[in-house]
């Protein structure tokens, strides 16, 4: 596969032009290589050391990531960035990073894949789904959905057992069932939060909330169901990465190291 072609492929189909005034990391190709071919990808949610150690191993030329290696600002090769772009400068990796494109999109997104699959889990039936919150007032990259029938909190337990994740619910409502939930990958901020309540959201999901955020939580009683940053980011580079190898016919291979 063309390298050229792969990577204007991507970026048209995530739409990476869309956030240049909302995302401070470079959410296309962060490291260029000699290969003018692509014969197999690799997919990470971190661009880390060891990340790249397997990607060596396994041969691939083309990694996609979601935590990218380099933001908009300059930044000193050194340390633990030297060490990593030496690795793939020396064995001629390509590295794509995708942060808020790949957190928005609205078949391959994190956000979008997390809802899709507890409204299939629950076998939900009558629902609405809308988009959920703005970054600077203008793109919103997260989702809620609401049903009609009720689930009760033990159940929703489960279903994150059932799917590899260790359950955080801190039921500010102190309510037995839910009808809506937010569904907000890695971490956000206060006025998420503040949203989801203003909203009447019963579950505001998420993958890390700092302490000052859990506090004002519990003071506006607004229940959260807190999954691993991680684990909440999974999804989306495996499905962005499925699709490509479908539609080019290319190997993939994910490195997926959990960190609960």
């Amino acid at each position: 596969m063309n390298k050229i072609i792969l990577i204007e492929y991507i970026d048209a189909l995530l739409q990476a032009d869309k956030y240049l005034k909302v995302d401070a990391s470079c959410n296309w190709l962060q490291v260029d290589s000699e290969c003018e071919n692509i014969s197999q990808i690799s997919y990470a949610v971190d661009c880390t050391d060891y990340i790249i150690d397997q990607a060596v191993a396994n041969g691939s030329n083309f990694l996609i990531v979601h935590h990218w290696l380099f933001w908009w600002v300059e930044q000193p090769v050194l340390w633990m960035h030297y060490k990593k772009l030496q690795k793939l400068l020396k064995n001629d990796i390509a590295l794509y990073c995708s942060h808020l494109p790949i957190d928005a999109h609205e078949k391959y997104g994190n956000n979008w894949l997390l809802m899709q699959d507890f409204i299939s889990y629950f076998n939900l039936e009558e629902f609405d789904i809308k988009r959920f919150g703005l970054i600077e007032n203008t793109t919103s990259i997260w989702w809620s959905v609401r049903f009609k029938n009720p689930i009760n909190l033990d159940a929703i337990a489960w279903y994150c057992k059932f799917i590899g994740i260790i359950p955080n619910i801190y039921n500010y409502w102190e309510q037995k069932q839910v009808q809506s939930l937010a569904f907000v990958s890695g971490k956000w901020n206060i006025q998420l939060i503040s949203e989801a309540r203003k909203n009447n959201i019963d579950l505001f999901v998420t993958g890390e909330l700092v302490h000052y955020e859990s506090t004002y939580a519990k003071e506006i009683q607004q229940s959260v169901l807190l999954w691993w940053h991680y684990e909440t980011e999974r999804c989306g580079v495996r499905a962005l990465s499925e699709h490509i190898s479908t539609a080019y016919n290319i190997p993939i291979i994910g490195i997926d190291i959990g960190i609960q």
